[in-house]
């Protein structure tokens, strides 16, 4: 599985948690829940901060 294959699965399981909460949006700011979600990238740049340096918002049609 390619990068992009990763990302699109992921995306379709946030996609069902979403329907499945009856939500919007997901709203991420960790640096961690950035990387899994985008297999990888890197958002800290200050390293005692949980946060990365931008944000995600994830709707069931677009990432």
């Amino acid at each position: 599985m390619d990068k992009l294959q990763e990302v699109e699965a992921k995306h379709a399981r946030l996609r069902a948690l979403l329907a499945q909460r009856n939500a919007a949006a997901l709203y991420l700011r960790r640096s961690r829940n950035i990387a899994w979600v985008s297999a990888g990238a890197d958002s800290s740049i200050v390293l005692d901060s949980d946060n990365g340096v931008y944000s995600l918002v994830i709707t069931p049609e677009q990432r």
